[in-house]
């Protein structure tokens, strides 16, 4: 019994199997679901025609923490860690102290 592909094989010349291979690629490409672009956020940094902009310099979302600000914090955490660890304060006193420091860090930017 002779399958379909052999059939075609025997019975189609080359430039036929050439055309019905490309027609069945062309329409399998037809058949891909399309995904649409997500629709970006305005910027100032895209102009007009939606392409990015690089003339305008571009800025931290959020101001840098300085180094002396990073190291004064290292010092503040690692010793507060030293504390609970030695056994110094509590557990419930060590996250009150941490609070303390992030909600410090947090309102001086």
């Amino acid at each position: 019994m002779m399958t379909a592909i052999a059939f075609l094989r025997h019975r189609l010349s080359t430039p036929a199997r050439l055309a019905a291979t490309g027609l069945v690629l062309a329409l399998a490409g037809c058949a891909a679901t399309h995904y649409p672009t997500p629709a970006l956020a305005p910027s100032s940094y895209v102009d007009k025609d939606g392409y990015p902009e690089f003339s305008k310099p571009i800025t931290a979302a959020n101001q840098q923490m300085g180094n002396s600000a990073a190291k004064t914090m290292q010092d503040r955490l690692t010793a507060l860690a030293g504390l609970h660890d030695s056994g110094k304060i509590s557990d419930q006193e060590y996250k009150r102290r941490l609070k303390a420091i992030k909600d410090a860090k947090d309102a001086s930017q």
